[in-house]
């Protein structure tokens, strides 16, 4: 299981976010990108060339990548 999410996210609570990737498993990934100004202000729609657009190209190859590894 993915999980993709902002610490600085003003919408939902990551250290709840981590506490329920904690219980789902061994077979989970983590991931916590850095914005940048450019991207969403609220940290919370993190992937996306609307909201997020300097993660767009990087999300893409690590979501890809995730796939091909599970």
């Amino acid at each position: 299981m993915l999980f993709w999410f902002c610490d600085e996210d003003s919408i939902v609570n990551a250290k709840w976010t981590r506490r329920i990737a904690s219980q789902m498993g061994d077979n989970v990934t983590l991931y916590n990108p850095k914005l940048t100004d450019r991207d969403d202000d609220d940290h919370h729609c993190i992937l996306g060339d609307i909201m997020s657009p300097s993660q767009t190209d990087n999300g893409v190859q690590k979501i890809l990548s995730w796939l091909k590894s599970n």
